[in-house]
């Protein structure tokens, strides 16, 4: 992820920093190309900001991070919250920050892997609240159903392994997962048998097609979408 600001975009003259940040700040894909009309304004205080603001999630922060390491050019606070957050592109750099394997243990667990956990919870129910509201009852309960079951004696349901293990799915090199499903992913077992399918009736207010988009987005780069 990364930050970029349109360049018409003018602080007002009793607007607070981290506010005018919070209203004029857009979050987009790493590898979006800024225009001329736009800044990259990626930085660690913008994204501190937007953080703390709940403006993005975690996972978000986490993935801005990475951007700014992957630049680099970082300053020494900026790489200390780079190895805060787990974020290295260098695992080396993280444990140079924190020699102590246990000190490791610990900030993996309070400052990577339980707020990775509500983000993604977040996520989940986020895109649950927006197949309630736009597909009919019966039929958002077979997919919530279908995603929270178990999906074999040996195999943990969609949604846990997602929201408490990180697996989202071969797009990202992992055993198939949740975005399989909502991909309907070819060569995969929800081919022809994910959510594009499991949507048989909308309640008509958002099309199938965008309701499919959303969450895909919601899931994979926490974009929560809200029409402007």
């Amino acid at each position: 992820m990364k930050l970029v600001r349109k360049n018409t975009d003018a602080k007002g003259a009793k607007e607070s920093n981290n506010s005018y940040i919070v209203r004029t700040t857009r979050i987009v894909d790493t590898n979006y190309v800024v225009p001329g009309d736009e800044t990259d304004v990626t930085d660690l205080n913008g994204l501190k900001t937007l953080f703390t603001a709940k403006a993005m999630d975690f996972k978000q922060y986490r993935s801005s991070l990475q951007h700014l390491d992957s630049v680099g050019g970082q300053n020494a606070a900026t790489k200390k919250e780079i190895a805060l957050r787990f974020a290295a592109s260098n695992p080396a750099d993280i444990v140079a920050e924190f020699p102590n394997v246990w000190d490791r243990v610990w900030n993996g667990l309070d400052d990577f892997h339980l707020p990775s956990i509500e983000a993604r919870a977040r996520r989940f129910h986020w895109c649950s609240s927006l197949l309630n509201n736009t597909l009919p009852g019966i039929v958002a309960n077979t997919i919530v159903n279908r995603i929270t079951t178990p999906v074999s004696a040996n195999e943990g349901s969609l949604s846990d392994s997602y929201i408490y293990f990180g697996r989202e799915g071969t797009t990202q090199n992992d055993p198939e997962g949740i975005t399989d499903y909502i991909r309907s992913k070819v060569g995969t077992t929800y081919e022809n048998n994910g959510l594009a399918e499991d949507i048989t009736s909308t309640t008509g207010e958002v099309a199938e097609a965008d309701i499919i988009n959303h969450i895909t987005n919601c899931i994979e780069q926490g974009i929560y979408y809200r029409p402007e």
